[in-house]
């Protein structure tokens, strides 16, 4: 039986990472990965980010944010729904520095590059409801 778990870090999402227990894994743009039920209670003791998904979960609100990246000549725009936002916006508060300065690189460096931990939570979470 399949199971989904969800990672804490926003970084990951859509990318491909190594786990243990896991081995080279695909993370959905939305941070979900699917695996069988035994792996899923490993990876989740494990301590490494990951979280059962609430299955029962649904988006009912019509207000989604849109962030666009624009990266030469390709533009690619990712919609989050209410429920993803306020997920993130708690993961902003858990993550590390270097977490922090990740996720802001997407971002014009000149805006964040000066600010330490705190107020680069909160700028990350502005850019995120704006």
């Amino acid at each position: 039986m399949k199971v989904k778990l969800i990672t804490k870090h926003t970084h990951d999402h859509g990318h491909t990472r190594i786990f243990p227990e896991l081995g080279e894994t695909k993370i959905s743009e939305s941070g979900h990965i699917e695996v069988d039920k035994d792996l899923a209670e490993k990876v989740v003791a494990l301590d490494i980010g990951f979280s059962y998904a609430d299955a029962t979960t649904t988006t009912t609100t019509e207000e989604v944010i849109t962030t666009t990246t624009v990266t030469g000549e390709t533009t690619s725009t990712t919609t989050l729904s209410e429920d993803e936002k306020k997920q993130i916006l708690t993961m902003i508060d858990g993550m590390k520095m270097n977490e922090l300065t990740e996720t802001a690189s997407v971002y014009p460096k000149s805006e964040w590059q000066s600010l330490n931990k705190a107020p680069l939570q909160e700028y990350l979470k502005k850019k995120i409801t704006d």
